[in-house]
């Protein structure tokens, strides 16, 4: 069991990507994490004008040897959204949110290298917002 399972057992949409990269799982993993996605992710939502619906901006949820879980929230129904802790974020479940999970996990593979992969997964919060989620996902999805 992945620690993603923990935050997200339930999703209404996934996406998995792997690759095999030449070198040991902890200099994988410690590179991954210098990497910044919520700013990448921030500065999109607040280029389409929608930064007022981030209820949790990308946020590191758990952290192992292995797997690195992080998460957001964001308000779909319109209107400023209320603000959720990333310790909150599990259980939350007001209508009219997505929230989005994703970890980074390593592997060894081969005798050189390592499997890192990726899942995100996204939970809506009600059966309004799983709509809306269907109708942009062809959009989102790649995202």
């Amino acid at each position: 069991m992945n620690q993603i399972d923990t935050y997200a057992p339930l999703f209404d949409a996934t996406e998995t990507r792997a690759v095999l990269v030449d070198a040991p799982p902890a200099a994988v993993l410690g590179a991954a994490e210098r990497v910044d996605v919520a700013s990448t992710v921030v500065q999109a939502i607040e280029a389409l004008g929608l930064g007022d619906r981030l209820a949790l901006a990308p946020a590191p949820l758990a952290a192992g040897r292995r797997e690195h879980v992080y998460g957001m929230a964001w308000r779909v129904d319109g209107g400023p959204a209320e603000r959720v802790h990333p310790q909150q974020l599990r259980a939350f479940d007001r209508p009219g949110y997505v929230k989005v999970l994703w970890d980074v996990r390593v592997e060894a593979g081969s005798e050189t290298g390592t499997l890192l992969s990726t899942t995100t997964r996204v939970v809506s919060t009600d059966a309004e917002s799983r709509e809306r989620l269907e109708s942009a996902w062809g959009v989102f999805g790649p995202v």
